[in-house]
């Protein structure tokens, strides 16, 4: 019984861990894709 409790519980730190981590991701590229048009919009003034 306590052994299902506990591996229910790592699962979904687990999933919570995905979501999160994928968020940080999604801003991340977002961030690089600013820095990226910014050089570009640099290079070409």
């Amino acid at each position: 019984m306590a052994m299902a409790r506990r591996q229910f519980y790592t699962s979904r730190c687990i999933i919570h861990f995905h979501k999160t981590s994928n968020k940080l991701f999604a801003v991340y590229m977002k961030t690089a894709n600013l820095m990226q048009n910014f050089n570009v919009l640099k290079r070409s003034l």
